[in-house]
């Protein structure tokens, strides 16, 4: 499985370790060259006999590869990092329902993502060899899907840290699950949408516009990140803890509450 293979065009790329396996040598074609093709020469690769040949529709994987990759790259390097900076910046009661909003559609891009990248391993194989035993590209497959799984929780430890923080007005075992694993699976997922890209030997262009984009989204977040913290930092826990049951004392002849906006927990 050399790095020569790599070299074959489309999806034929992202499954080159197999092709050389299954193929040795020059490839078959029907004109003078040593390329799949009905021509009079070279090594072009005709549509029907590439299809037959290596078992799938070429041009439809790659399309869903291509769908693929958008649906990644929008989730990772760009919703989701606006999703907790909004958290961060946005001011009143409301911000961590902007945040889960925002971080739920991310979520669902990212499942459909996850989904197509699903179909793709399944489509794409070369008679009993399937893309997750190629140790040259199944690391992409294999950390999608363990993001995936660890992601479905996410929804539950917010849920549980806004609980929480709204009845003891200080971080919880949920609110630093809920911290740690947004701050871990971000940046993994960014780093494998840059390994699909190696993998799937994309144009030039496209790895420097993806690179672009997660420096940019990523400086963002991390300097907001550090930002909110360090304010924090400087505002000890028993503070926070007079302050949020002061904002939340009952007010009022008929015992309603009111919180201020200050009183909702920045993650």
């Amino acid at each position: 499985m050399g790095a020569t293979t790599l070299t074959l065009v489309g999806l034929a790329a992202f499954a080159s370790a197999v092709l050389a396996q299954q193929f040795p040598g020059d490839f078959p074609g029907n004109g003078n060259g040593n390329g799949f093709g009905n021509g009079n020469g070279g090594n072009g690769f005709g549509g029907g006999n590439f299809n037959n040949i290596v078992g799938f529709n070429i041009q439809e994987a790659m399309h869903t590869r291509r769908v693929h990759g958008i649906l990644g790259t929008i989730a990772f390097v760009i919703v989701f990092p606006i999703g907790s900076i909004a958290m961060r910046i946005v001011p009143g009661r409301f911000s961590w329902l902007i945040h889960a909003l925002v971080q739920m559609a991310g979520f669902v891009l990212y499942i459909a993502a996850a989904a197509l990248g699903i179909k793709l391993t399944q489509e794409v194989r070369f008679g009993n060899t399937s893309l997750y035993e190629i140790s040259t590209i199944n690391f992409h497959p294999i950390i999608g899907l363990i993001i995936l799984a660890i992601f479905f929780f996410q929804p539950l430890f917010g849920y549980l840290h806004h609980a929480q923080f709204k009845k003891h007005g200080v971080r919880q075992i949920w609110s630093y699950l809920h911290l740690m694993v947004g701050r871990l699976l971000i940046p993994l997922g960014i780093i494998n949408g840059g390994l699909g890209l190696y993998i799937s030997n994309s144009p030039k262009a496209f790895k420097i516009a993806y690179a672009i984009l997660a420096v940019v989204f990523g400086i963002a977040w991390i300097f907001i990140a550090v930002i909110s913290e360090s304010r924090r930092s400087r505002q000890p826990a028993v503070v926070v803890v007079e302050q949020h049951k002061l904002v939340s004392r009952p007010r009022g002849r008929h015992g309603g509450s009111h919180r201020s906006s200050d009183s909702d927990p920045k993650i």
